[in-house]
């Protein structure tokens, strides 16, 4: 007798097992690709924002180091002298404002203190945008504010084409390209879109070594480099009861009954800056200084905003006080590199 043996098929229930085990599977890799894709968009803005933080590290150097040192002689320049000579303030006009507080009406740091000076933001590209802003002090050059900082452009940039600035303060493989591939050229020149532009914020340590200056370089992401104006909200406005600055605390409170909730977001940047007062020295001392944001909370009219790192101490001011400030929410800031102290004498860093 012949016996056959039959393998048993598979039923209804098994193959829908079978199914339901391989959507899963499937849909836990489709889950994969939008992280993928934010990785790689963040890996590739953390790679140009850190691109051109190490060309701007190095243009300020250069530029630091052409208006302090007198090429021929290999000595410092002088900083003041009759019309017309070379000197630094001649060349870099803008620098003054590191002696001369902002509004008018505080203490000037003397050129011998010991103590830190004021505060100077370096921006081109946001000194043409933000023109509405300009002042002025009698024998300075105008400028606009951020908050109470002075803002300036380097000399020789104030005028002339936007693609100067542009050239200046993004990275030069920044092109705006075709469908076809090709750069843009629909303006008669090759369109330099600018996505990525830099500002630099530096102050003197000690206003009486005046060749030394700690540099932050500030990197920006898709703000306008020739038109329209980035977003930068003081709390509260010049002339308004200042914000309450706790050193040692990581935690800013700001008031938002007359401008309304800034734009915030996780990972953005605020900058810290103290009430220039009217005193020898000023009370507290000069002080600016940026902070990422990790969370907020509202209370109503009062905003708590949340800091990476503890807020820094301002010099004059007793341990467990505070002081009057500023907070300057920046719109469009990717990231902000401290550079640490560069000095007109020494090499460039590697």
């Amino acid at each position: 007798m012949i016996r056959r043996t039959c393998r048993p098929g598979v039923t209804l229930m098994e193959a829908i097992v079978a199914i339901l085990i391989m959507a899963v599977g499937l849909l836990s890799l489709l889950a994969l690709f939008p992280v993928g894709a934010m990785q790689m968009a963040q890996a590739f803005k953390d790679e140009r924002a850190a691109q051109l933080a190490a060309n701007a590290d190095h243009t300020f150097r250069l530029y630091w180091k052409n208006a302090w040192m007198d090429p021929n002689t290999g000595t410092m320049r002088a900083e003041l002298g009759p019309p017309g000579a070379d000197t630094v303030f001649f060349r870099e006009p803008w620098l003054q404002w590191l002696d001369q507080p902002q509004p008018p009406g505080a203490t000037p740091i003397p050129p011998n203190a010991t103590t830190p000076s004021y505060a100077l933001y370096m921006d081109p590209i946001g000194w043409s945008t933000q023109g509405a802003n300009q002042a002025s002090v009698a024998g300075l050059p105008p400028n606009t504010l951020l908050g109470f900082v002075p803002r300036g452009t380097m000399n020789g940039l104030q005028t002339g084409p936007p693609i100067m600035r542009i050239r200046m303060c993004s990275l030069l493989d920044d092109i705006t390209f075709g469908r076809d591939g090709a750069p843009d050229m629909s303006n008669g020149a090759v369109d330099r879109a600018g996505k990525y532009n830099c500002a630099w914020l530096f102050q003197r340590p000690r206003n009486s070594v005046r060749g030394e200056v700690n540099l932050h370089v500030v990197v920006y992401q898709s703000r306008a480099p020739a038109d329209v104006a980035a977003k930068e909200v003081p709390y509260p406005l010049p002339g308004g009861t200042a914000t309450t600055i706790i050193p040692g605390t990581s935690s800013v409170t700001i008031d938002t009954t007359t401008q309304g909730r800034p734009p915030l977001r996780k990972g953005g940047w605020i900058l810290i800056t103290g009430t220039p007062a009217v005193g020898t020295p000023p009370t507290p001392l000069p002080i600016a200084e940026f902070y990422r944001v990790v969370g907020f909370a509202d209370a109503g009219n009062l905003l708590r905003i949340d800091l990476q790192t503890p807020i820094r101490n301002s010099a004059g001011v007793a341990v467990g006080g505070s002081y009057s400030g500023t907070v300057i929410v920046l719109d469009n800031v990717a990231e902000v590199f401290d550079r640490g102290t560069i000095s007109a004498t020494a090499p460039p860093a590697p």
